[in-house]
């Protein structure tokens, strides 16, 4: 895939150049990914009859092509905001444990990876239904990363255009890693696991760009990672006690 990906975005870049620099996005090549994700919450999808269809209880699955995405029509019920969850398990977990019964929103996943079309999903969402948009991740190089493609696009790939700037990092961060520690007597220490090489690897990447850089508050997350050499994701939340991420 990461060869695929990089001779796409050649070719996209031959392309703009031929066109006297209008940039060619991947997603004009006609070469679409398959669909990945899914999204609920309060509101409703408006179909092509004319009819709605509810996103209260049934997930919708993300379409690969992002131009279909946007093309997509909601209608806004009650919903005061959309989170971007990392796991689409955490996703269905926050569901069933009430979220959407006690704050009403928009809940939306890429299962891992922030893909195009989540990407351009979330960007439509926030536009035309004008709410603020919020990222739940893991707490490690990953779950960073993650927050930042859907917040600021791919670093890898320039000709992107789906990008939502005003994303607010939610968690989790490492104050939430020292608070639940403390509210569990140092129990959460036991599910912390170490960095691999890979995470060590992201974790490089990330102090080396600008963006990160440029942010007190993302470097001091990074920093913190670096100390603790060791990440938490969310699924060991609900160990805690029950419907904790909801609470």
């Amino acid at each position: 895939p990461a060869v695929v990906d990089a001779r796409l975005l050649d070719l996209c870049r031959m392309l703009t150049l031929v066109g006297g620099g209008s940039a060619c996005a991947r997603e004009a090549l006609g070469v679409i990914a398959a669909p990945r994700g899914s999204m609920l919450g309060t509101l409703s999808l408006r179909l092509a009859d004319g009819s709605h269809e509810p996103l209260h209880a049934d997930a919708f699955a993300i379409p690969g092509d992002p131009l279909e995405v946007l093309r997509l029509r909601f209608t806004q019920s009650s919903a005061r905001a959309i989170l971007v969850v990392e796991k689409d398990a955490v996703l269905r977990r926050l569901a069933e444990d009430g979220l959407l019964r006690r704050f009403p929103c928009v809940l939306l996943t890429s299962c891992g990876y922030a893909t195009l079309s989540a990407r351009a999903l979330l960007m439509h969402r926030a536009e035309q239904l004008r709410l603020p948009c919020f990222a739940l991740t893991d707490w490690n190089p990953h779950g960073l990363a993650i927050m930042l493609t859907y917040q600021q696009g791919s670093a890898s790939r320039e000709l992107e255009r789906y990008a939502c700037p005003n994303l607010c990092w939610l968690g989790l961060l490492s104050d939430d890693v020292r608070r639940i520690d403390d509210e569990t007597g140092g129990g959460l220490r036991r599910g912390l696991v170490g960095f691999s090489a890979n995470d060590l690897s992201t974790l490089g990447s990330l102090e080396s760009r600008a963006n990160v850089a440029g942010s007190a508050s993302l470097q001091a997350e990074v920093a913190a990672m670096r100390r603790e050499g060791s990440k938490l994701d969310l699924e060991s939340l609900h160990v805690v006690r029950p419907r904790y991420l909801v609470d």
